[in-house]
């Protein structure tokens, strides 16, 4: 009776691990570019926390941003998505740019002027469209340059060491 027990358990197991690698076949397949893009054309709502992932996950192909992008237009304040002027294209760029940097999560107040055409086929870091070229680094002062948003900005707030009124000066050598 061992003896069964045995093969019923050796089937089970070989079945579990059959259902498993078939899991893991279309959990990739999902993941594929063309499958991405199908989910992000076909989607209706993407949340700020999806869009941010997608960009960060897939930096050369977020289609999930890139459609939360359009979306930002569509589901806009009246005045932006129905103006009519000259200036309408500025307008959404300018909305557009606001709302990327409040998805990536940008704290360090290097908010230039900040345009994105919802339109255009946007990468994280590479290629025409890329959001982190188009911002730039995060500089707040001399020698702290980064992105405050990847975490890679020394976030010093007090002028590396130097703290305003205690008599130490960051231009000078009064330490």
């Amino acid at each position: 009776m061992a003896h069964a027990s045995s093969n019923m358990d050796d089937l089970l197991s070989d079945w579990i691990s059959d259902i498993n690698k078939a899991s893991e076949i279309v959990e990739a397949k999902k993941r594929t570019p063309s499958a991405r893009s199908e989910i992000a054309f076909c989607a209706q709502t993407v949340s700020m926390a999806d869009a941010r992932r997608d960009l960060m996950e897939n930096p050369d192909d977020p289609f999930l941003f890139r459609k939360w992008l359009q979306l930002q237009v569509e589901e806009g304040p009246a005045d932006i998505r129905d103006d009519q002027s000259q200036r309408r294209q500025e307008i959404i760029e300018d909305y557009c740019g606001l709302k990327v940097i409040e998805l990536i999560g940008c704290k360090c107040g290097n908010k230039s002027i900040f345009r994105i055409n919802p339109e255009a086929e946007w990468r994280y870091s590479s290629g025409q469209f890329n959001i982190k070229g188009l911002k730039g680094p995060c500089s707040m002062w001399s020698g702290h340059i980064g992105y405050c948003w990847e975490g890679t900005m020394s976030d010093n707030r007090t002028y590396a060491g130097f703290t305003p009124g205690n008599g130490n000066s960051i231009y000078g050598a009064n330490i």
